[in-house]
């Protein structure tokens, strides 16, 4: 599945997604109701190879980290 159809068909509004290549992030995208995000995704004709849920430690200025939810999606050619 492309990543543009994986990303219309299989995520949800308000989902934060991570898009690997290689095991590196290359881009985020966060999911809104009204599918806006897809215009500035790029790479959106390379196919999924996998995804899973995890997390995303944000650090704030005082130093305080609170972990994100998100799902990672690793592309391939």
């Amino acid at each position: 599945m492309t990543l543009e159809k994986f990303l219309l068909n299989e995520t949800s509004a308000r989902e934060l997604c991570l898009i690997t290549s290689c095991g590196y992030v290359e881009q985020t995208v966060f999911i809104d109701h009204e599918d806006l995000f897809i215009h500035a995704v790029k790479d959106k004709e390379k196919q999924v190879r996998g995804w899973h849920f995890g997390t995303l430690v944000v650090h704030s200025e005082e130093g305080k980290r609170t972990p994100v939810p998100c799902r990672f999606i690793e592309i391939g050619a």
